[in-house]
């Protein structure tokens, strides 16, 4: 049966392993969670980019065709 690899490491070497472990897994996420708000943004700033800046300038063909009829 084979030991552990980990075997000649210390106490206290395992715990700061695993609070810098724990401390890139909260980096992690928090890089997630940042992108994730930056991508909501730009898909906002995008769908902006598309929309007309009057909003009632959609209703002015539709107006348009209902005094011709």
């Amino acid at each position: 049966m084979s030991e552990p690899l980990y075997k000649d490491v210390k106490p206290k070497e395992i715990l700061r392993l695993w609070v810098l472990m724990q401390m890139l897994r909260g980096a992690g996420w928090a890089l997630v969670v940042f992108v994730a708000i930056i991508a909501f943004a730009l898909a906002m700033l995008a769908v902006k980019a598309v929309l007309p800046v009057d909003p009632n300038a959609a209703l002015d063909p539709v107006r348009a065709v209902v005094a011709l009829v």
